[in-house]
């Protein structure tokens, strides 16, 4: 009996460049209304890092929402790549970029999401003011520097004396 040897080999095509890291593939059916951008600005902000793409039919004009959140400076669509196609039957969410002349099949084109700048900072000034909301204590002794070492904060006694007397 004999063996053969040989192992498989992938075709002599030229590769275009290989993805690695996190990344998140949308569709125009996750974007119905306005709720599914804030949801997607709090994912970006939330993880930078990780890579969103839009994968959306070649010649169809981008979702209604999407083109507002890019107009109000909320969303950039910043790098347009194709022809992208499905992998297999029956995959929703997975892509893959091959020669518009070896597929046959609806094109797609790959679209880069990021959140604008200015919204990244109102998104932090928003988080840094929660922040500091849930941090000040409602006790009305202050322990920072003051004199021997102790403060108080009238307004704050004040209230708590009122809501006392109340009860």
């Amino acid at each position: 009996m004999s063996v053969n040897k040989t192992s498989a080999q992938y075709p002599d095509l030229p590769w275009s460049g290989v993805t690695v890291g996190r990344f998140l593939p949308l569709i125009p059916e996750d974007f119905p209304d306005p709720q599914s951008i804030t949801e997607l600005c709090q994912y970006l902000f939330g993880f930078p890092e990780h890579k969103v793409y839009l994968f959306h039919p070649f010649g169809n004009p981008v979702p209604d929402v999407l083109r507002q959140a890019e107009d109000t400076n909320d969303i950039v669509m910043s790098l347009f790549e194709r022809p992208y196609y499905r992998h297999r039957a029956g995959s929703e969410r997975t892509f893959t970029q091959i020669p518009e002349a070896s597929q046959d099949g609806v094109e797609y084109v790959r679209i880069k999401l990021k959140l604008s700048e200015a919204r990244r900072r109102a998104m932090e000034i928003q988080a840094h003011l929660q922040t500091a909301e849930a941090s000040e204590s409602d006790s009305p002794v202050i322990l920072r520097p003051a004199l021997w070492g102790i403060g108080i904060d009238l307004r704050n006694l004040w209230t708590r004396i009122k809501k006392w007397w109340a009860k």
